[in-house]
């Protein structure tokens, strides 16, 4: 959610500034934008939040690795003979 707000954010902060530049020098509108400029965006926002990004990753790995753990543990519970 995060990133895509960001996303949006840097859209529209690219497109504006694009189209004042191209306004300024070129005395023209409307040459910057398109999927050029959602790429771009797409690749500040990222490097913005990679660190955030990879330890969200990181933290998602983790708790699938203790998923697989807890249910290997319920197996081998259930094969398990107790004798009393």
């Amino acid at each position: 959610m995060k990133a895509s707000a960001y996303w949006i954010i840097t859209v529209f902060a690219l497109g504006l500034l694009g189209n004042l530049v191209a306004f300024a020098v070129l005395h023209q509108t409307g040459l910057f934008g398109g999927p050029i400029l959602g790429l771009i965006s797409l690749l500040i926002v990222f490097l913005l939040l990679r660190n955030d990004l990879s330890r969200r990753y990181n933290q998602i790995r983790a708790l699938d690795n203790l998923l697989w753990e807890l249910r290997w543990f319920s197996v081998e519970l259930r094969r398990a003979e107790f004798q009393t």
